[in-house]
């Protein structure tokens, strides 16, 4: 048997071959995979963040991602769009003041359009590109984050150790789904991540007051589809705000464009959690303020819950054979996207109280 050393550092355990982390917490619940994943990453590093605030200080918590025109087996993947983490990317330099922790990525994070297709692809790539960087991190003490695993469809990773005695054909990689909430589940990766983030150096956080304030002008701009992408070819395909919804009805009305039940389950999913999230984060914004800009944070999330009220009441088992309910559910989208607006309405206010 195997005997188990702790490094000089503390936290890093040696067991024969692998090495891991013994003191990365464990996902707080379900919601964002990438966003869960960053805060456990920042809640190691001594970073005083949570989950909803990440959601809201990153615009996830108000982004509706849309791609028209990405496709996956002929259709388009609308199942994708709320996966992707290009949104991410559009505020990263901000997340990173806001938070006081630079963010790193090794290989294509948010750029999906690179990532490798095929699993021996990956596997050259990780090894030739990733894996010396992740064994540095472990080494320091730190976890690292990493993106989507087609395998089984894990929706962000948390690299917790490695393990140099694998054999090429397999990943050297351990730790466990980003929002896994039980130790248990930790355990050997079944494929090669594609990308990675990792905490860089740490630098003075912003005021919590000015950070809310300019994430909730970001939420805005993602509204209006003013936050990017602004590069060619994204402009005129990937959406945040009601371009998307105008694509997501589009897309449903389109009777030439086959669709699947599931992947506009996964819109709506990815909805709700992003909304749940903005509802949490504006209260907590309002908890800190007074007057007349509590009052106008507090019907902030109010509007964001009459939002949430629609969305949840979305169903779109049978869409890929009932036009009629595909129809159906389209007109849904229209009414759910005008509620958005009154909530952008509202956020503005806010906004305009908080100065």
């Amino acid at each position: 048997m195997s005997q188990s050393v702790s490094s000089p550092s503390n936290n890093v355990q040696r067991e024969g071959s692998l090495v891991r982390l013994n003191d990365v917490p464990m996902a707080g619940g379900d919601g964002n995979g990438y966003v869960r994943g960053l805060e456990t990453l920042l809640v190691h590093a001594g970073a005083p963040v949570d989950y909803n605030r990440l959601m809201g200080l990153s615009g996830t918590a108000f982004i509706f991602q849309a791609d028209s025109e990405h496709r996956w087996e002929g259709k388009v993947d609308a199942g994708w769009w709320p996966l992707d983490p290009w949104g991410l990317k559009l505020y990263r330099e901000f997340l990173s003041r806001a938070v006081g922790f630079e963010l790193k990525e090794v290989g294509p994070f948010y750029d999906s359009q690179h990532w490798p297709a095929s699993r021996d692809d990956r596997r050259d790539f990780y090894i030739k590109q990733i894996h010396a960087d992740v064994v540095r991190q472990i080494d320091a003490g730190h976890p690292v984050l990493s993106t989507f695993f087609p395998a089984h469809a894990i929706w962000a990773y948390v690299i917790t150790g490695y393990d140099h005695g694998l054999a090429t054909d397999k990943p050297p990689i351990w730790g466990r789904c980003a929002r896994e909430t039980e130790l248990k589940n930790c355990n050997y990766a079944d494929d090669w991540p594609w990308a990675v983030l990792v905490i860089g150096k740490r630098t003075d956080p912003m005021d919590a007051d000015a950070a809310d304030l300019t994430a909730l002008r970001h939420a805005v701009a993602l509204a209006h589809d003013q936050a990017g992408p602004t590069e060619a070819p994204w402009a005129g395909r990937r959406f945040t705000g009601q371009k998307a919804w105008t694509a997501w009805a589009a897309l449903l009305r389109n009777e030439d464009e086959a669709v699947d039940d599931h992947a506009h389950w996964n819109v709506r999913n990815g909805l709700i959690r992003n909304r749940t999230a903005a509802v949490a984060y504006v209260q907590r914004v309002a908890q800190r303020r007074e007057g007349q800009a509590a009052e106008a944070l507090r019907a902030v999330a109010a509007a964001y819950e009459n939002v949430l009220e629609p969305i949840n009441r979305l169903d779109f088992s049978g869409i890929s054979t009932d036009a009629a309910k595909r129809r159906q559910q389209a007109d849904a989208v229209d009414i759910i996207a005008a509620l958005e607006k009154e909530a952008i309405t509202h956020l503005q206010r806010a906004i305009d109280a908080l100065k």
